[in-house]
C-alpha cells in the first residue's frame, strides 16, 4: 500500500511540474507574440515616417527649383535696374546736365501744347462742318448706310429679289425724261406715288420733276423697312450736270 501511495504522489508531483513547463511555454508564446505585435507597430511607424519624409522630400526638391528660378528673375531685374541707372548717370553726366535737358523737355513741352491746341480747335471746326453735312445728307435721305432698294411690280417673279430699278431718266432740250422700266408690270408701277406723274408728264421741267420725284421719294421713306427706288440715268456729252444732281437728290442712280 505505501508504494502505491509513494508511486501516485510521483506522478502528481511529475504532472504538476509538466503542468508548470506547459504554463512556462505559454506565457513565452505570450511574450514573444506581444513583442511580435510591437515590432510590427513599429515597422508600420517607420514606414509611415519614410513615406511622409519622402512627400517632405520632393515638396522641398519642388520649393528650391522654384526658388532658383525666382532668383534667375531676381538676377535679370537686377542686371536691368543696374544698366538703366547707368544710363540714368551717363544722362545727368553729359555736359548739358540734367537742367538742360529738362528745361528743354519743357520748351518742347510747352511747343506741343500749342500745336494740339491748334489741332483740337481744327477737328471742332471740321466735326462741326461734318455733323452740318451729314444733317444735310440725312435730310435729303442720303445719310449713314445705304437704304435697301424698294421691292417693285415685275413682269417675272423670279427676279422679283433682284430687280431693283424703276425706270430710265434722261434730258434732252424738250426736258427731263422718265420711262418706266420693260421688265415691271407698268399699270402696277405706275400706282407708285410719282411715277405716274413722271411717266405720263414727259417731257418734264425741273420743277415738274421734282414734284413728282418727291412724291416716289417720300413713300420709300415711309416704307418699312425704308428702302430706296432705284433709276438708270442715260447720259450725253452735252448734258448738264445739274440734271444728275436732280435725280440722285430723289434716287439712287446707276449712270449709264
Amino acid at each position: 500500500m505505501q508504494r502505491r501511495s509513494d508511486e501516485r504522489k510521483g506522478d502528481l508531483r511529475n504532472a504538476s511540474v509538466l503542468e508548470v513547463i506547459v504554463a512556462i511555454i505559454i506565457v513565452l508564446v505570450i511574450l514573444l507574440h506581444s513583442n511580435n505585435l510591437k515590432f510590427g507597430d513599429q515597422i508600420d511607424n517607420l514606414v509611415e515616417k519614410i513615406d511622409l519624409l519622402t512627400e517632405t522630400n520632393v515638396a522641398l526638391k519642388q520649393r528650391v527649383s522654384t526658388l532658383e528660378k525666382s532668383e534667375l528673375v531676381l538676377k535679370k531685374e537686377a542686371n536691368e535696374l543696374r544698366e538703366k541707372i547707368a544710363f540714368y548717370e551717363s544722362i545727368l553726366e553729359a555736359e548739358n546736365g540734367a537742367l538742360a535737358i529738362i528745361e528743354k523737355l519743357e520748351s518742347e513741352n510747352i511747343q506741343l501744347t500749342e500745336v494740339n491746341k491748334k489741332l483740337k480747335e481744327k477737328i471742332e471746326i471740321l466735326e462741326d462742318q461734318l455733323q452740318l453735312a451729314l444733317e444735310k445728307l440725312k435730310a435729303d435721305g442720303k445719310g449713314g448706310i445705304d437704304k435697301p432698294f424698294c421691292r417693285l411690280p415685275v413682269l417675272d417673279s423670279s427676279i422679283k429679289q433682284t430687280h431693283k430699278w424703276l425706270g430710265q431718266v434722261s434730258w434732252s432740250t424738250n426736258g427731263i425724261e422718265f420711262i418706266v422700266d420693260p421688265k415691271l408690270e407698268k399699270a402696277m408701277a405706275l400706282m407708285i406715288p410719282g411715277v405716274k406723274e413722271l411717266e405720263l408728264g414727259s417731257p418734264l421741267s425741273n420743277g415738274d420733276f421734282t414734284t413728282a420725284a418727291r412724291l416716289a421719294f417720300t413713300h420709300s421713306k415711309r416704307q418699312d423697312p425704308e428702302c430706296r427706288y432705284n433709276v438708270i440715268i442715260k447720259v450725253g456729252p452735252d448734258d448738264p450736270a445739274s440734271f444728275i444732281l436732280l435725280v440722285e437728290k430723289y434716287f439712287y442712280k446707276r449712270v449709264i
